[in-house]
């Protein structure tokens, strides 16, 4: 592995633990600097991501259930968003990331995501 690959991950953490303690330290329900869901305030349906940040901040805390409650698609999306900026970010990757981007992050894959996402979005306005 080289050193490059080693300091963009090293970045990548922590520019995610300093979100982390910021999530983890201040309630996105109690605080106005965390920004609100312009898709609900619009419509006033719940957009996929809506109770994102009160979930990360549950979630952050300890509270799993209610983390899980406010939005489960973050125990889904989080570490997949996080490993796609991760191969985003290698200029040179090897034979092996590609293969693994393409079947992670491709057509197919994208497609599923799409799907899951809408089903959800359609689920969680209707209950």
């Amino acid at each position: 592995m080289s050193i490059k690959r080693i300091v963009i991950g090293f970045a990548l953490l922590s520019v995610a633990g300093l979100i982390g303690l910021i999530y983890k330290l201040y309630n996105p329900m109690l605080y106005n600097f965390f920004p609100p869901c312009p898709i609900k305030h619009v419509t006033g349906f719940d957009c996929p991501t809506c109770g994102t940040q009160r979930a990360a901040h549950l979630l952050l805390n300890g509270e799993f259930k209610a983390a899980f409650y406010q939005n489960p698609l973050i125990f889904l999306f989080t570490p997949y968003i996080l490993f796609w900026i991760y191969l985003k970010l290698i200029k040179n990757p090897t034979a092996k990331e590609l293969k693994l981007y393409d079947k992670l992050y491709g057509n197919k894959a994208l497609k599923v995501v799409v799907i899951i996402v809408v089903i959800f979005t359609i689920w969680r306005n209707i209950f």
